[in-house]
């Protein structure tokens, strides 16, 4: 037996000088959609079959993944991916008409010193609200720290975007890491410009009435300018991707748009902010909340 066993180990010492294939670790991969697309799924550079594809004997490195739809009105996406030995790295993806339209997840796994568990976000765009498990934890890139094991609601929200809500699985000695790219909202893609909040002069024959600028007057979901600058505290509207800011019903990036306010508008701040939004009171007499991304409270 001796003789035998020092024989299996001087042919795999002379056949390739390292171990055979079954001591290695592999890595896993899944990937899925949303809704009802389907896409074939490329692996640097080799079609493996389509979604939802999962594969748990690949070899642990560096893979460009790339997802094809079969609708070819949707764009397709690609990316790169760190596959570790024995863990699993997923996918998930929302195919759109453009680009801006798409977004979606992938979520890999790392290990850390000790016991701790951690989670770590980033997202395009930068600055994305961040909640956990319903709390307003900051904005991203963000990485939380000494988190209870098992699954936690992560929802990813900012004006102009779609909410994104996963359910990364945290486990100690590791991090999870969630990459998330925020699909635009289609609505903040239209160019057509809005329709001002304005009061109009009586009009005349053979002319046009023109809008008198800077008037809070509201109506509907129009914008509103302003540059009159209300008592303390109150809240002022920053650089937007749009040059406007959406004012919502409730702090919720999936509520209803009430109205928007223009780069440099100000409004009454009501002492009330929620999950990084504030509650304003976007012209006399009506209240909405708008993103703390875009807006600074000014209280003295």
């Amino acid at each position: 037996m001796r003789k035998i066993f020092l024989l299996v180990c001087t042919a795999v010492l002379l056949s390739a000088c390292s171990a055979p294939s079954f001591f290695q670790k592999k890595a896993g991969l899944q990937i899925k959609l949303t809704g009802e697309d389907k896409a074939e799924v490329f692996l640097n550079g080799s079609t493996v079959g389509t979604t939802p594809y999962e594969a748990d004997n690949l070899k642990a490195g560096t893979y460009t993944v790339k997802l094809v739809p079969q609708d070819a009105t949707k764009q397709p996406y690609e990316t790169h991916v760190v596959l570790s030995p024995s863990l699993i790295t997923g996918i998930t993806w929302s195919f759109g008409a453009t680009p801006d339209e798409s977004g979606g997840d992938v979520f890999e796994l790392s290990k850390v010193s000790g016991k701790k568990a951690e989670l770590s976000i980033i997202t395009t765009p930068d600055n994305i609200v961040v909640r956990l498990d319903g709390q307003s934890k900051g904005f991203s890139p963000l990485i939380l720290q000494e988190l209870s094991e098992g699954e936690h609601s992560l929802t990813l929200s900012a004006p102009g975007y779609v909410e994104r809500t996963s359910a990364p699985k945290i486990m100690k000695g590791y991090r999870v890491t969630v990459t998330t790219k925020l699909a635009r909202d289609s609505q903040s893609l239209i160019t057509t410009p809005v329709s001002t909040l304005s009061a109009l002069p009586t009009p005349t024959p053979k002319a046009t009435p023109k809008a008198t600028p800077k008037t809070t007057t509201a109506t509907g979901s129009a914008t509103i300018k302003t540059q009159v600058t209300p008592p303390l505290p109150y809240v002022e509207v920053t650089q937007t991707p749009t040059g406007w800011l959406r004012v919502r019903t409730e702090a919720s990036g999936a509520s209803d748009e009430v109205a928007k306010l223009d780069v440099g508008a100000k409004v009454p701040y009501l002492n009330e902010t929620t999950d990084g939004w504030h509650k304003v009171e976007y012209t006399t007499g009506k209240t909405g909340w708008v993103s703390g991304q875009y807006a600074i409270v000014h209280s003295q």
